[in-house]
């Protein structure tokens, strides 16, 4: 009788309890479009809440949207981030209230561009090096068999060129 009547009352202030919590509850929604200065619209565009480490990428019409958890709203006004490679990132103020917020980015061009990449492989190591694995030849030799006795094979070297257009995979 006690455990029931222990059950109930605990079931009741529960209840009680959640409408209060789900109003404060509900999620935001920020969306909006980003567009370049010339007026169109840009893909994989990222757009970020630092504040919050929540995120999402432009689709093919420019418009993103990141959706704030309920637990995580309380009114605050957070920086909305937009960048991309190409163009200036774009930093916004917004504030958090229930529904939905729109913030629509214009970014300007970079004037500075990206030229070139050179990745080179300095400092790499393989993994039998990793594991303390010692060779004693300075090339692995090759042994081809033969009804007399046993050979070494002999050395041969390639030469790679650059696939030509009428050779490139695309081309056949």
């Amino acid at each position: 009788m006690r455990a029931r009547l222990l059950c109930l009352l605990t079931a009741i202030s529960g209840l009680a309890v959640l409408p209060g919590r789900a109003t404060g509850q509900q999620p935001v929604t920020v969306t909006g479009r980003v567009m370049s200065a010339a007026g169109i619209p840009l893909v994989f565009v990222d757009v970020r809440i630092p504040e919050l480490a929540l995120g999402a990428l432009t689709r093919d019409n420019g418009v993103y949207t990141i959706v704030v958890p309920g637990a995580r709203v309380s009114n605050q006004q957070v920086t909305v981030v937009a960048r991309v490679l190409g163009y200036k990132s774009q930093s916004l103020k917004v504030t958090l209230s229930s529904g939905t917020v729109t913030q629509d980015f214009t970014l300007a061009p970079n004037p500075l561009q990206l030229g070139e990449v050179v990745v080179t492989g300095a400092g790499t190591t393989s993994a039998s090096e990793k594991l303390g694995h010692v060779r004693n030849q300075a090339r692995p030799r090759t042994w081809r068999s033969s009804p007399k006795r046993a050979t070494p094979a002999p050395r041969r070297s390639f030469a790679f060129a650059a696939p030509t257009p009428s050779t490139a995979p695309g081309n056949r």
